[in-house]
């Protein structure tokens, strides 16, 4: 059947899912920049679509959120939120979602979805 979803679900068209028991995503990112950073991230908490030539922008804008923020920073202000419920591994995947995402669409001259908490 062409145009079926299973088609684009795959490792050329999906990037990666983050899945954390306790604490969506998004909250582990707004936890981890500061509610100052995280409401300069593009889309609405979490959730954004963009075509590939919105992709550049979308980075450079997170970029910006993210800016004078070490990783160690993010990892200790979301460890307070999470305290031991969520690995670092986790952690660290959930802070560099949305970055590295940007980053590989651009690499694949693609779009970019991001879905906060998709109801499938």
């Amino acid at each position: 059947m062409e145009g079926a979803l299973s088609d684009l679900v795959d490792e050329q068209h999906v990037f990666r899912m983050t899945i954390t028991g306790r604490h969506p995503t998004v909250s582990i990112v707004w936890h981890a920049l500061g509610s100052e950073h995280a409401q300069a991230l593009p889309g609405q908490m979490g959730n954004l679509l963009l075509s590939p030539l919105e992709v550049e922008a979308a980075l450079e804008t997170t970029r910006r959120a993210y800016e004078g923020v070490s990783r160690e920073e993010l990892l200790a202000g979301v460890r307070r939120f999470c305290r031991c419920s969520v690995c670092d591994d986790k952690l660290d995947e959930a802070v560099s979602f949305l970055p590295n995402g940007l980053e590989a669409a651009i690499a694949r001259r693609s779009g970019f979805l991001g879905l906060a908490c998709p109801q499938m």
